[in-house]
């Protein structure tokens, strides 16, 4: 929600100020936080699942370390 706003308000701050026949410069903050977004959301839901093995070897590491 917060990427779709604050792109939102860019392009009313662009067709406000420099008219729509002006180059549209929100392109790029649309496309690089885009980027990013799409970056973390296939990191959230397609990223590599652990198996039991490595959970096991990160909870020994972690006993060990405190």
């Amino acid at each position: 929600m917060i990427y779709l706003a604050v792109n939102a308000f860019l392009v009313v701050l662009w067709a406000g100020t420099t008219g729509a026949d002006a180059f549209f410069w929100p392109v790029f903050p649309i496309a690089g936080w885009g980027i990013g977004v799409i970056a973390h959301w296939w990191d959230a839901y397609h990223g590599d699942d652990f198996t039991e093995e490595q959970i096991r070897h990160e909870m020994e590491r972690l006993a060990r370390s405190h």
